[in-house]
């Protein structure tokens, strides 16, 4: 019978799974870190490959402390860290660069460059969010240049 669902948490320098029962109550939680790059003063990344071993080490504690299976899971959910920006080689499957926190300020100086030359109003009329460095897209363009 399919007991639990499993929610898989990456938020950056952590990554929880939660086992949730059918009346919708956490009964365990298996928990891994994530090494935190810091490339320079204030900018935030993490390895992209420590990402996944973390979510899959989270998953593996949280399932053998309940001795669950796989056939106990009814469905899985996954929720990450809006924001954190991450670029996988279409080719290889490898990361291209390290994941990009959505704190991370190294975009910041870009954004007030495209807000001067007037840039942030075709950017909300085209994508429906405002011109910050919390978002992807700028960590994106960071990330291919």
């Amino acid at each position: 019978m399919k007991k639990y669902i499993l929610v898989i948490q990456q938020q950056g320098a952590v990554s929880k799974a939660h086992l949730v029962n059918k009346k919708s109550q956490i009964v365990a939680t298996g928990q891994q870190t994530v090494g935190i790059i810091a490339d320079k003063s204030e900018w935030i990344g993490y390895d992209p490959l420590e990402m996944i071993y973390s979510v899959r080490s989270a998953i593996l504690k949280v399932m053998q402390e309940k001795k669950v299976k796989n056939t106990d899971l009814s469905s899985v959910a996954i929720l990450n860290a809006p924001g954190t920006c991450l670029v996988w080689d279409k080719s290889s499957g490898l990361p291209l660069y390290q994941a990009i926190d959505a704190q991370c300020p190294r975009t910041k100086d870009r954004c007030r460059v495209l807000i001067k030359n007037h840039m942030a109003e075709e950017i909300k009329k085209k994508t429906g969010l405002n011109l910050n460095y919390h978002h992807a897209a700028p960590k994106w363009q960071w990330i291919f240049e």
